[in-house]
């Protein structure tokens, strides 16, 4: 069973049988960006991401980069500026807590 045998069964699979016209058209499409990929490989080996001159023009890229400084910038704000850290510090205490004052032991921590 080959590499497309293998796609087709697990497209199948994931897609469902009722779905053979998505599957198809998945699979064309997978295909032809493989093709495309080896012969942009096989024109310009040196400019297809094995140097560091071309991971860098990658990483420069806005495409790229616009969306790793949002994720960033939103982790920053959602991570630290909200107080998850003194939460995730304190949470054993705060369970221990609850879970004597439920058992009616009172505030012992």
């Amino acid at each position: 069973m080959g590499k497309c045998d293998k796609a087709l069964v697990e497209m199948i699979y994931l897609r469902g049988e009722a779905n053979m016209d998505v599957v198809d058209c998945e699979l064309l499409r997978i295909s032809e960006n493989i093709q495309k990929q080896a012969l942009q490989q096989a024109n310009d080996p040196e400019d297809y991401g094995t140097t560091w001159k071309s991971k860098m023009k990658f990483i420069a890229d806005p495409a790229f980069l616009k969306p790793l400084l949002l994720l960033l910038f939103i982790q920053a704000i959602g991570l630290e500026w909200t107080g998850f850290a003194a939460v995730r510090f304190y949470t054993v205490l705060i369970v221990r807590y609850f879970t004597y004052a439920c058992k009616g032991k009172g505030n012992q921590i």
